[in-house]
């Protein structure tokens, strides 16, 4: 299949789900387990588990914007992006995500 071909198969795809092994390193916390996701259109929800099981966040998107659930509390916002990274400190262009994990390219992509 052509590579534009491809692309747009996978840009067509918009129900998916995917379990991935993920590393996440910062200045302050390095973190190993699983990654979860589940896309449902332009909807998604993402679930970062350590080695041992327990959950470091989980984040759902909706038409009301992102609720991330860290620790037991609930944050809301309108970007995933900068609330991980207001409450964990963590720089992930989540919002490419959806992108990357079928192989394409992101907006901010090079």
């Amino acid at each position: 299949m052509p590579a534009q071909e491809r692309e747009q198969a996978l840009d067509n795809l918009q129900q998916y789900q995917l379990r991935a092994a993920i590393g996440i390193k910062s200045s302050t916390k390095n973190v190993s387990g699983t990654l979860n996701w589940q896309q449902q259109n332009q909807y998604y929800q993402a679930r970062v588990t350590n080695l041992v099981g327990f959950t470091v966040f989980h984040l759902t998107t909706s038409a009301q914007g992102v609720l991330v659930e860290v620790d037991g509390q609930q944050h809301q916002a309108q970007n995933a992006s900068a609330v991980l990274d207001y409450l964990s400190g963590w720089s992930l262009p989540i919002e490419e995500m959806q992108l990357w994990l079928k192989g394409l390219p992101g907006p901010s992509s090079e």
